[in-house]
């Protein structure tokens, strides 16, 4: 390009020397040359521009892929991490909530004990009971209760040993 550049310099000079000099047919044939050769100095200058510009898009395209890329690997790294703290969160927290639950239900059983379910004989017995006072039988309803009442006083004293 330097070259070109002289070249001109060059040729504008001897355009300039021969108009002086009253050569005016060799100073027009020279003037054309010098016509031709900046219109060549011109789009040589068009294209290495387009070439720098077409050069760096693509360093730049290039550059920002790799920027990308990285900032991929990193925020994928980072959501790994943040799942993995939530699920250990979610195992603590359900471990906690599980020993919680049992700790409570420790202290209500410590604090309030259970009555004994009833015997199958003895909700039998008061199912015959009500249904004797429903139907007006009063003395068999009466037995019914006695017998159901004995029946349950043995069952408490059987869990209370226990």
């Amino acid at each position: 390009m330097e070259e070109l550049e002289e070249e001109l310099n060059r040729i504008t000079l001897r355009v300039d020397e021969l108009g002086a000099a009253g050569k005016y047919e060799e100073a027009d044939k020279e003037n054309k040359k010098l016509e031709s050769l900046r219109k060549t100095v011109s789009e040589k200058k068009r294209k290495a521009l387009e070439e720098e510009r077409i050069q760096t898009e693509e360093e730049l395209k290039a550059a920002y892929q790799t920027m990308l890329d990285k900032f991929s690997a990193e925020w994928d790294e980072e959501m790994k991490k943040f799942e993995d703290e939530s699920v250990k969160q979610i195992e603590t927290m359900k471990k906690k909530q599980l020993q919680e639950q049992d700790d409570l239900k420790e202290a209500l059983d410590s604090e309030v004990p259970r009555p004994p379910k009833d015997s199958v004989e003895l909700v039998n017995l008061r199912a015959t009971e009500k249904q004797l006072a429903k139907l007006r039988k009063f003395q068999e309803a009466l037995r019914a209760k006695a017998t159901a009442d004995a029946l349950e006083q043995q069952e408490k004293s059987r869990v209370d040993k226990e």
